[in-house]
């Protein structure tokens, strides 16, 4: 039209009939038939979920230019304001087709993030960057003010995106608006790679993200002019996908500590209670050790309950110090071993000394390194105590067949229980003793059974005469019931 002597083309044109129904771009003007057109293509891509490239919708003669102002234009006048991003200027990509592809990636993280968490990697980034954080804070009060008030005022918090309340939906924005985030036209934009320093720890990189997008459907057969927009596409996602892997894995990372402190607390719980009911024990034993008038016994029963019951509580203690390890950082885990294991090695000498007064002092000293404290004697706990550890007893002698050693044991055990009302631990070569004491609050009837038994037990034990050793096992099984039924029937008179 310059080239006929018309200067003014746009005004020209739209002062004719047919130049009311044309709209004027940059480079030329585009009638009602190529706009309706692309019309109905962009609200099919809007229906659908998908994305465009206007300039795929219009005639080769059109420049990137002419197509913002078109989309512009028929976004305006169709209402379209939301439920979509526009990248490199004239693509329209729907929020549905960018959330479903954030989903195909989301769905793929939990094993991801389950390995980074169970690596120590995650925690190890978590650390860091709190140190960070404190670096930061020293050199700029402010940012420290700014966090607390952030907090009080029940702001989210942490990492850069780490334990920020995130979405995976996309942003929405209306037509013409765009971001500092999202100004492509740029040529800092243009040049801009995607980084992970904004974040407490890459989880999605790039090349998954481009992977993913490449192998969708719609970009398969798309030419390489559309790279741009895949790579686009990418800087978008990158910083919501990352975003919401950090918020997986911090709750999952939560989740794993919540585990392992109950597991710690039960660990400990278990630990408290099977000390402190040896501990309970211990002190029935030497009260009932007390009984005896003769020192010699005393002190012979004292170093046997020692070696055992003591020797019980130091394998508990190494196992839970084991167990523990499990649940504790090194350098805290290497502090607490130590004063432990050094109560430990107090308590173990403890044992070869036949003073109770050591080995009182060495089991304070373990209480204090293992953070239990022994509550003082409670004389109705300590009858329930008993009477416990009667009815075990009990159970333990019906339960016995053919053990006559044992059911020699056990039921002067039980005797002893319920004449003294405290409790004794002894082994078999111990039994005459026991049989000495009680001799002395049976009745001769009563004690004849017992020390019958006894003597059979001891023949039964010496002699290697296969006949002898039937007719002892044959005499025996006729008075365990007899001695099952004293034990039972006791009173005390």
């Amino acid at each position: 039209m310059n080239s006929v002597g018309i200067t003014d083309p746009i005004s020209y044109i739209s002062r004719m009939q047919i130049g009311k129904e044309l709209i004027a771009l940059t480079t030329c003007s585009v009638g009602p038939k190529i706009l309706d057109d692309i019309s109905a293509a962009i609200e099919e891509c809007i229906s659908s979920g998908t994305w465009i490239d206007i300039m795929d919708f219009v005639p080769v003669v059109f420049d990137s230019k002419d197509g913002v102002l078109v989309l512009e234009y028929l976004l305006k006048k169709n209402k379209i304001s939301k439920g979509f991003q526009i990248f490199d200027d004239t693509a329209l990509v729907t929020d549905k087709f960018i959330e479903f592809q954030s989903e195909r990636i989301i769905n793929t993280l939990d094993t991801k993030v389950k390995k980074i968490i169970e690596s120590g990697e995650y925690a190890s980034a978590l650390i860091n960057w709190k140190i960070q954080k404190k670096l930061a804070e020293d050199k700029n009060p402010e940012l420290s003010r700014k966090e607390e008030r952030k907090k009080k005022t029940g702001g989210k918090h942490g990492g850069g995106t780490q334990g920020r309340e995130t979405k995976i939906k996309a942003v929405k924005k209306k037509y013409g608006q765009k971001s500092k985030q999202h100004d492509y036209d740029s040529d800092e934009e243009d040049n801009k790679e995607v980084t992970s320093e904004q974040f407490l720890i890459e989880i999605v990189n790039a090349d998954e993200i481009r992977e993913n997008l490449e192998n969708e459907e719609t970009f398969k057969d798309v030419d390489e002019e559309k790279n741009s927009l895949i790579e686009k596409i990418v800087l978008y996602l990158y910083p919501i996908l990352n975003q919401e892997a950090l918020k997986r894995s911090q709750e999952m990372y939560d989740q794993l500590m919540a585990n392992r402190m109950g597991d710690r607390r039960k660990v400990h719980q278990n630990f408290r209670d099977k000390l402190l009911l040896l501990l309970s024990d211990l002190h029935q034993y030497i009260k009932g050790i007390q009984k005896f008038d003769s020192a010699e016994t005393q002190g012979q029963l004292t170093s046997f309950l020692l070696k055992s019951v003591g020797g019980e509580i130091v394998e508990i203690v190494k196992c839970y110090v084991a167990q523990n390890k499990e649940h504790n950082s090194e350098s805290k885990s290497n502090q607490f071993d130590k004063q432990v294991e050094d109560a430990i090695e107090k308590l173990q000498k403890s044992l070869t000394s036949k003073l109770i007064d050591d080995f009182h002092e060495a089991v304070d000293e373990l209480l204090s390194s293992v953070d239990v404290v022994q509550k003082k004697n409670d004389r109705k706990k300590e009858r329930e105590h008993l009477q416990n550890n009667r009815q075990l007893l009990l159970k333990s002698l019906s339960e016995i067949e053919d053990d006559s050693a044992q059911v020699l044991l056990i039921a002067t055990q039980i005797l002893f229980q319920s004449i003294t009302q405290t409790m004794i631990k002894v082994s078999g070569k111990f039994v005459s003793v026991l049989l000495g004491f009680l001799q002395k609050h049976i009745s001769d009837q009563d004690f004849s059974v017992l020390q019958n038994y006894h003597d059979l037990v001891v023949q039964l034990l010496k002699t290697d005469d296969p006949e002898e050793k039937n007719n002892i096992k044959s005499k025996l099984e006729e008075t365990t019931c007899d001695v099952k039924n004293l034990v039972i029937n006791f009173k005390k008179s």
